[in-house]
This record gives C-alpha cells, structure tokens and sequence, in this order.
C-alpha cells in the first residue's frame, strides 16, 4: 500500500525472515535494505518492477546464488552495492547494461568471474575468489578502482575529510 514512496531507508533496522516484496512501488528511486537480519535467499525479483530504481544497496543481507543480469540493466540505475552476501557464480555485463550505471560493488561475496565487456565504470570486486586470480588486475584493489576517467586532480586531500584536520579544504 505504499506505493507512492520514492526513498526507501530500512538499513541497520535488525529486520528479519524474508526480504519485503517491493512489487508495485514503482515510484521507488532508491532502495537500501543493509545490515538486516533477513532469511538467505537469491536476489529479489521485485528489482525488475521497478523502473525508476537509480541505486540499490543491500550489504549484508543474506543474498546467495547468482546475480540476474537484468539487474544492471534497469533503464535507471545507477548504483548497484551488494558488498558482505554469498553471490556467486559469473557475473557477465556484456553490452546490455544501463547507460547511467556508475557504481558497481560486489566486495566480499563469492563471484567467479567477471567479464566487464564494454563497461568501464567503477567496479569493486575485493574479496571474492575472482580476484585470485592474475587477469582480476586493477578491479580488486579498493584503492585503485577500475575507472578509466578517474583522475585524482579533482580530489580533496584525504586531511580534509579527518575531524582533526584543521586546515582550510577549499579549493
């Protein structure tokens, strides 16, 4: 019944058994269901109802199995972080991805292999069996993520970001 919702923030809520239906909320933009309790279970099929959905963060949340493809080809989406599950298996993007899609970040589940085919955005793959082996190179390294247009001129100095720090950070 609420269908009308746009923002869904239920992470760090100790929610559990299954993951909610988020079916027919097709005004959602944002979905973070993180850091619950919920039953282990596949990735969700409500995802694909959902034709406005930008970003999409379920850390730690018992997801397992493989992750559907459908998912980064959303005609919206954004930001995909499904760090901390057990996905596994290939994850294949190929050439049927979402044109807006920035942000993948798989750390820490059990994926395979991974064949970016003609997507050249952010992907974090640390911690999973792929990155074992030697063709994982720059994509399993959080501090140099795969990111051909990343340039660091742009960057604050990491001081700015400290509590401690003092200094004036414009610039």
């Amino acid at each position: 019944m609420l269908t009308s919702v746009s923002e869904l923030y239920l992470s760090n809520n100790n929610l559990g058994d299954q993951i909610p239906d988020l079916t027919r909320m097709n005004l959602l933009t944002f979905v973070d269901l993180s850091n619950n309790s919920f039953d282990r279970s596949g990735v969700p099929p409500w995802f694909k109802t959902l034709p406005n959905l930008t970003t999409l963060r379920m850390e730690n949340t018992a997801l397992e199995g493989p992750l559907p493809p459908e998912l980064f080809n959303l005609p919206r989406i954004q930001t995909v972080v499904l760090r901390s599950n057990r996905l596994n298996g290939t994850v294949n993007m190929g050439t049927s991805f979402s044109s807006d899609l920035r942000l993948i970040d798989l750390q820490n589940n059990s994926i395979d292999e991974f064949n970016s085919g003609r997507y050249m955005y952010k992907v974090l793959l640390d911690d999973n069996p792929y990155c074992r082996k030697p063709q994982a190179g720059r994509i399993c390294k959080t501090e140099t993520p795969f990111s051909p247009n990343f340039t660091q001129e742009y960057c604050a100095p990491l001081s700015c970001f400290s509590e401690l720090a003092g200094d004036d950070c414009s610039r």
